[in-house]
């Protein structure tokens, strides 16, 4: 279960999940967040000082298809009860835009996972 407070790592689990059927992803868009920070403190070692996160990776699915900005895009969707305090990647003043990567590394998924008959009961 994912929803638009899901981001990075929780991202990166679910899209991998989803890549190789593993899992029926179920909720809402997550968050979109397709990078990696490190925090460097600032003011030479003072303390409260300060720091600053700067981005210095990119994440990308095993496909080789960016996170960034679209997020997870769950298999069965159920309605975003939190949209109207929530806020994504996609919103931000200036976000890293999405790009592709040749992937390399060649996986093989499972078979898909019927989601049709899941509702047949």
């Amino acid at each position: 279960m994912v929803n638009g407070y899901s981001a990075s790592a929780s991202e990166l689990v679910a899209a991998g999940l989803q890549d190789y059927n593993r899992a029926i992803i179920v909720g809402c868009a997550t968050y979109g967040k397709a990078t990696g920070q490190t925090i460097v403190p600032l003011g030479n070692g003072v303390v409260g000082g300060g720091f600053t996160k700067i981005t210095i990776d990119r994440i990308y699915r095993v496909t080789g298809k960016s996170l960034q900005l679209t997020g997870i895009i769950p298999d069965i969707t159920f309605p975003e009860i939190t949209a109207v305090i929530g806020q994504k990647e996609s919103q931000a003043r200036n976000p890293i835009l999405p790009k592709e990567t040749s992937k390399k590394v060649y996986y093989t998924t499972l078979s898909p996972i019927p989601l049709a008959e899941l509702g047949e009961t």
